[in-house]
């Protein structure tokens, strides 16, 4: 596991510097990682498996199998204008 063979570097200069190469491969390669996915779910679609079907199989919920097939943007919870804050 790469994470955990970070946390078991002493020094930490090379620790960061290792970090820092690793979150820059995970930054390159995100898009096409997602892409992949997204392609795998659209094929299990054409199959045809339902939203519930896929999200069962690969273990998240069916609305995101939706968001995932549709590349809908999915970067957290937006709030909506009428809501306020508590504080």
């Amino acid at each position: 596991d790469a994470v955990a063979a970070l946390h078991a570097i002493d020094d930490p200069i090379e620790r960061a510097r290792e970090a820092g190469e690793l979150l820059q491969v995970i930054r390159e390669t995100t898009p096409e990682v997602a892409s992949v996915r997204q392609a795998a779910i659209q094929e299990l679609r054409s199959k045809p498996l339902s939203y519930r079907a896929i999200g069962d199989l690969l273990g998240i919920h069916f609305t995101r199998v939706k968001q995932i097939e549709t590349g809908d943007p999915t970067r957290g919870w937006k709030k909506s204008a009428t809501d306020s804050d508590s504080s």
